[in-house]
């Protein structure tokens, strides 16, 4: 999916980089930011890619209206309680005409065996998840429905 929405120079926010996983997947000609919560994850992920990384909340990210070209929320999204303010963060924080390729643990067996050994994952059903793209400005683009997680290519349609 990444080859479709990268263009040499663009702003890629990686919210929840972790130790910085998704950014062997990445073209080397973007600019990427690291966004998580936890500051070893964020050391790790500074280590291993060289990238610039910040310690904030997904949810109030510190940085410019209009600024991200592209956004990864890649297994995050089962972690966040208000669903709605990460969705209003996308908003802020996207250009028009950007993309993000956003996740979300499904009701599925392994999402209820995740829960079932310790992991707080909050399993969200399609109908519950994929309305609020089109609420706060969004189109889906493309999708990946796994039994471990749904993947969904989005684009910032509205200011």
């Amino acid at each position: 999916m990444y080859d479709r929405i990268a263009r040499s120079g663009a702003a890629l926010y990686d919210l929840g980089i972790g130790t910085g996983n998704a950014l062997q997947f990445l073209p080397t000609n973007l600019r990427i930011f690291g966004f998580d919560n936890n500051l070893h994850m964020l050391t790790l992920a500074k280590r291993r890619y060289a990238v610039d990384v910040v310690q904030a909340s997904i949810l109030n990210l510190p940085v410019r209206d209009f600024s991200a070209d592209i956004v990864l929320v890649v297994g995050v999204s089962e972690y966040i309680t208000d669903i709605d303010m990460m969705f209003k963060e996308l908003q802020r924080i996207m250009n028009s005409g950007s993309h993000a390729l956003v996740t979300y643990s499904p009701l599925s067996i392994i999402s209820v065996l995740r829960k079932f050994t310790g992991n707080k994952v909050i399993i969200r059903k399609r109908e519950q998840f994929e309305p609020l793209i089109e609420q706060y400005g969004f189109e889906i683009i493309d999708t990946n429905y796994l039994s471990t997680q749904h993947q969904l290519l989005i684009k910032k349609i509205a200011d």
